[in-house]
């Protein structure tokens, strides 16, 4: 069903779904302004799609994906988890986030 809004006496179809921006979870809230500044098009496009919403599971996914790779050795005190979890995402910043 294509809901409508009353613009001037005239109705307009919404295509683009209200959000609520905290459904995005934080890296999806990053990606969004970086694309709200940079690239526009993009974020109507993935907005349409309902793809920020994935945009955060798959950030966590590669997060735990790179930590669980960083640590496999055995050696997880609090320093070395705390460097697996920056370099997982500063990998994930870059490859999902300023993409």
């Amino acid at each position: 069903m294509i809901d409508y809004i009353k613009i001037d006496g005239m109705l307009y179809p919404q295509i683009v779904p209200n959000y609520n921006q905290t459904e995005f979870g934080k890296y999806g809230r990053m990606r969004f302004e970086f694309l709200k500044e940079y690239n526009e098009e993009l974020l109507f496009r993935l907005m349409i799609q309902n793809e920020l919403i994935d945009i955060n599971e798959r950030a966590h996914q590669m997060i735990k994906t790179f930590e669980k790779a960083y640590l496999k050795d055995g050696n997880e005190d609090f320093k070395t988890r705390l460097s697996a979890r920056a370099m997982a995402e500063e990998i994930v910043l870059t490859e999902i986030v300023y993409a």
